[in-house]
């Protein structure tokens, strides 16, 4: 689904009073689990306390948003997940969807360090909401899965020589949060930030799909 049909489908639900009765019959705290989902469809998009302020977080391709509201060229968005503590206490950079697979959902900004839940074994929970770009989120996150193959296919066999193990393969073979260890790996074939961040964290994502139908 393109970013303009994701757009039109924000503006229903709000036309329809989708969203407005979902907040006003539910507490705050339950809002994250009736509200829809879009995904992000860029890698480092800025999230925002309002368009023009210093970015909360810069979220990663892929990472799973909870839409608020949408007023047009910008869509309010939450977004939850674990930052690892330094040995100081303060949080690191790296926000993960949770504290197991490693999965990246975003960097923190400068203005979002402040924006800390609770600490736990050496991470803290963060909760950030914010304006994102409409154009960067798209409901159907299948064409970006075809790309992140794609990817794989293309850059992959440039030191393989045309032979890089098929995909299934590899996913099996490891857990979701091995993905990054290949990170210099990779790098090696030439790939770009953009292409490298959407297959890790397309492939981290399939990894899981497996390890959870295992269990």
């Amino acid at each position: 689904m393109s970013s303009r049909e994701a757009e039109f489908r924000i503006r229903t639900w709000l036309q329809t009073g989708f969203l407005t009765a979902v907040f006003a019959a539910l507490p705050l705290a339950g809002m994250a689990q009736d509200a829809p989902s879009l995904y992000v469809a860029e890698d480092g998009v800025e999230l925002q306390g309002e368009p023009g302020e210093d970015a909360l977080a810069y979220l990663r391709v892929l990472s799973e948003v909870t839409v608020l509201e949408s007023s047009g060229d910008f869509t309010r968005v939450s977004v939850q997940g674990w930052t690892e503590l330094d040995a100081d206490g303060n949080p690191t950079e790296t926000v993960y969807t949770n504290r197991e697979d490693r999965m990246q959902s975003g960097q923190l900004g400068a203005s979002g360090n402040d924006i800390i839940e609770s600490t736990e074994d050496g991470w803290a929970e963060v909760r950030l909401s914010g304006q994102v770009r409409t154009d960067a989120l798209t409901e159907d996150p299948a064409p970006l899965h075809d790309q992140a193959r794609q990817i794989y296919q293309r850059q992959c066999t440039l030191c393989h020589a045309g032979y890089a193990p098929p995909l299934e393969v590899i996913l099996q073979g490891r857990a979701p949060h091995q993905w990054p260890d290949r990170r210099s790996h990779a790098m090696e074939s030439g790939i770009s930030e953009q292409d490298l961040n959407l297959f890790m964290r397309w492939a981290q994502a399939e990894s899981k799909a497996q390890v959870d139908g295992d269990r």
